[in-house]
């Protein structure tokens, strides 16, 4: 930061401080307390960076997070995408994933014993989890617009290749554990309504 003689002469000029290399340092220093205690970062910007007064027209309004519970939310779709990886995930996996965060009962369906715990865990650590209320198209579409991720015809969701991150997208290391335990669960829930009959037959052809 001291290769900077300007903006510091300037700063000091305005603020008696070098006020650029404070703030950096200060939000580096938060960034490494977030990583290191897993409590979630939070941005001093006002407006939030995923606000639609921030957003410079470059979403529409509807796809735009309101306010930092929305941003969370389409934090945690695009690790979910992410995790995905190039098999994808499907949208209706990322409107069940939302839906276990509006009301974590509902993770019941595809979460059991220490995965269902460290979700609960996981969702409590973090109020504004619960709070969002955009369903996965919307969050979708503003992704797209970023160029972030792909839909195919079939509705399976992918990362895009040589996409990049939207700055203001969170990507805390709660969005990422949460994702992490949640994946497999959202598998297993998708499986869920044909396993049971499989098995079923499979119990009566043993027993005949």
């Amino acid at each position: 930061m001291d290769t900077f003689p300007i903006v510091r002469r300037n700063d000091e000029k305005a603020h008696g401080e070098y006020r650029t290399k404070r703030v950096i340092l200060e939000t580096y220093d938060a960034l490494a307390e977030a990583v290191q205690t897993g409590r979630p970062y939070r941005t001093p910007l006002d407006p939030l960076p995923a606000a639609p007064g921030a957003s410079h027209g470059v979403f529409a309004p509807e796809g735009t997070p309101k306010d930092y519970a929305e941003a969370l939310r389409m934090g945690l779709v695009f690790a979910l995408i992410r995790r995905g990886g190039e098999a994808g995930i499907s949208q209706g996996a990322l409107s069940r994933a939302l839906f276990w965060l509006e009301d974590k009962k509902h993770a019941v369906t595809g979460l059991q014993g220490t995965a269902l715990a460290n979700f609960e865990r996981l969702h409590e650590s973090d109020p504004l989890l619960a709070q969002g209320t955009s369903q996965a198209p919307k969050l979708l579409e503003a992704l797209e617009n970023e160029k972030a991720i792909t839909r195919d015809p079939k509705g399976i969701v992918r990362p895009r290749v040589g996409g990049s991150i939207p700055n203001w997208l969170p990507q805390t290391p709660t969005l990422t554990k949460l994702a992490s335990v949640m994946r497999e669960g959202l598998d297993r829930a998708d499986a869920g309504a044909s396993t049971p009959a499989v098995e079923k037959q499979t119990g009566r052809a043993k027993r005949a």
